[in-house]
């Protein structure tokens, strides 16, 4: 096989005759504006004609960005992705034009011709680091590819568990190479306005030991000729792009390094590398960027930012309104709220904390709801709100992404990963499962 490396989880895989296009994120933006590429790609979609197959592992935009893939010139080609009762990646796909899938259920196999067969993961858990998380993770997904024997393994962000490692080994015998994420890009620490900024970094630090010893624990267990760190290669841009400093996301680099001294081989790919599989030789085939010290990629990253920072993000236009004109969001909210608790009651998931939105070009009211019933989204004073309150998570945004996350412009599960809300939790315990059915807040 031959891997071509584009970015994040960007990879064209040649298995014979087969050539799969993966999770084809090529223009920045991602995230309703807040996720630029590191470094900036020079690959468009239209570069690309000769693929046989695409392979979107899940809905989020850096795997399946509507953009790229609009713009993609073959859209008949067959797209491979998990098969789900939910289904909001095969709709969005539908309404960008592609209508051939080959739909695999968890751990199904599918010969696409006789010599290359894949197998089809869903997510291994609820969530990586909360392993009693009660909400399930319904949109994740990995892929095993198999050419006459060869074994790659493809995770993206689905950040296998001790178990199903042993079970892809076990089922599928040598992985000559393993396609493994070494981060996770979320609002944590970066949004928490609770944490100091000495906090802040500190839990940053926290964050990519975590991962960096996820991806090691993997390797143990899979055992891999070669790894290839994946899925995190991003940048904040926009009015978001200060939080860039405690992301918590390690270089590709750390986890490299880090794999290598453990003993495993480990390499980093750049734009347009071309790598093969079994001679593990890399071919540079594009112009790439070359850094040279440490200190020229931090010049590098610098003049980036610089550049990126200021760029508005494309819903503060499209949804700004004077603050006149603002008007009452409760029963916009109270309609939102309705139509969560439809999915919240699909898997009984009930607490006692309230969940507490603030605008914040009106700081001085908070609208409010308990996640223990369907009742009424109340609004206090914010004062007061946060006085008398002993478990509550607290979300601050600015009333244009507000309405654009409401009217399904906009995604509440792209806003978190985005980094486009500031968050308060008390106390300050994570519970995934109300961030995943928050991502049911709309109209």
């Amino acid at each position: 096989m031959k891997i071509r490396f584009f970015s994040n989880a960007a990879y064209e895989i040649t298995a014979g005759k087969v050539k799969i296009l993966c999770d084809p994120w090529f223009i920045p933006g991602a995230f309703d504006g807040s996720w630029y590429h590191w470094p900036p790609l020079h690959v468009r979609p239209e570069d690309f004609t000769d693929y046989t197959h695409i392979y979107i592992s899940h809905i989020h935009p850096d795997h399946c960005d509507p953009r790229s893939l609009r713009r993609l010139p073959n859209k008949r080609i067959p797209v491979i992705i998990l098969k789900r009762p939910e289904k909001f990646l095969k709709t969005k796909l539908l309404s960008l034009g592609y209508t051939n899938f080959i739909e695999l259920a968890d751990r199904e196999s599918w010969n696409l011709n006789p010599e290359t067969q894949v197998t089809m993961y869903q997510a291994f858990d609820n969530n990586v680091f909360v392993r009693d998380a009660e909400v399930p993770n319904v949109i994740d997904s990995s892929i095993v590819v198999n050419c006459g024997g060869e074994i790659l393994f493809n995770a993206n962000d689905n950040v296998p568990t001790d178990e199903a490692c042993r079970e892809i080994r076990e089922r599928h015998g040598r992985i000559h190479t393993a396609l493994l994420p070494y981060s996770g890009v979320g609002p944590w620490p970066s949004c928490y306005q609770h944490l100091t900024a000495e906090q802040k970094k500190r839990e940053a630090e926290v964050k990519k030991g975590k991962y960096l010893r996820r991806i090691v624990e993997n390797a143990k267990i899979l055992r891999p000729d070669l790894i290839i760190p994946c899925a995190g290669q991003m940048i904040l841009g926009g009015r978001q792009a200060h939080k860039n400093a405690v992301l918590g996301i390690p270089e590709p680099e750390d986890s490299a390094k880090l794999l290598n001294a453990a003993g495993f081989k480990a390499m980093v790919l750049e734009e347009q590398d071309v790598l093969d599989t079994v001679s593990q030789e890399t071919k540079e085939q594009y112009l790439r960027y070359h850094f040279g010290s440490d200190e020229d990629r931090k010049k590098m990253r610098e003049k980036y930012l610089a550049f990126i920072s200021p760029l508005p993000y494309w819903w503060e236009n499209a949804f700004r309104i004077p603050q006149v004109e603002m008007i009452e969001l409760q029963p916009l909210l109270q309609a939102a709220r309705d139509r969560m608790w439809h999915y919240q009651e699909r898997y009984h998931f009930r607490n006692e904390w309230l969940v507490a939105i603030t605008i914040q070009e009106m700081p001085s009211s908070t609208y409010f709801f308990s996640f223990n019933e369907n009742g009424t989204v109340h609004k206090e004073n914010t004062d007061d709100f946060f006085a008398n309150r002993d478990y509550y998570l607290r979300a601050e945004m600015p009333y244009a992404y507000l309405i654009a996350v409401l009217t399904k412009h906009c995604h509440w599960n792209n806003a978190y990963h985005g980094c486009h809300i500031d968050w308060i939790r008390q106390p300050d315990i994570f519970r995934p499962e109300m961030q995943t059915l928050m991502s049911w807040f709309h109209l």
